[in-house]
């Protein structure tokens, strides 16, 4: 059963005087839906789901790692050309 990111009750002028709301709960029910796919049980897929979630995690931090890298030698040649 997929879950309505809308109160039933909410006045059509309600959702479009606030998009930030809208674009709120259209993403939670992104989450609540994809949640809801992950449940299927096996160990494979239990395996596969953890490796996908360990592989993304290290990209995330490679990523803001490379950018944290990049500003430390960017403030760093900023500091050297002031002096």
């Amino acid at each position: 059963p997929s879950r309505s990111p809308f109160n039933r009750n909410e006045s059509r002028t309600q959702i479009k005087g606030n998009p930030e709301s809208l674009k709120s709960r259209h993403a939670l029910a992104h989450l609540h839906h994809a949640e809801e796919q992950l449940k299927s049980s096996g160990p494979a897929l239990n395996l596969l789901r953890s490796l996908i979630s360990i592989a993304t995690d290290v990209l995330i931090w490679l990523s803001t790692w490379g950018d944290s890298s990049r500003m430390t030698h960017a403030l760093k040649a900023a500091k050297q050309s002031q002096v």
